[in-house]
């Protein structure tokens, strides 16, 4: 018999088993989670560490555009006859 102030499971012990695999299962979401934070944070840093000032953009879209203007206006092998005619 059990010893007296104590008391026994009424499970026969499978609370405490219960316990460890909650316990091992709550450290796995947790490293999980922190693994998770850790991508994002390195995500973070690489690719939006800089900001871009507005003035640089504006440059890029300017060539970017400007390089379509030139290459929206195909010349035809027709049009370069008439101009050596």
């Amino acid at each position: 018999m059990s010893a007296p102030g104590k008391t026994r499971p009424l499970d026969g012990g499978a609370l405490s088993a219960n316990g460890r695999s909650r316990s091992k299962l709550s450290r796995e979401i947790a490293l999980t989670l922190l693994v998770k934070l850790a991508l994002i944070i390195a995500i973070k840093f690489v690719f939006f560490s800089d900001p871009v000032s507005k003035t640089e953009v504006v440059e890029r879209l300017d060539t970017v555009f400007r390089s379509q203007s030139t290459q929206s206006e195909p010349t035809t092998s027709f049009d370069q006859r008439k101009e050596h005619d």
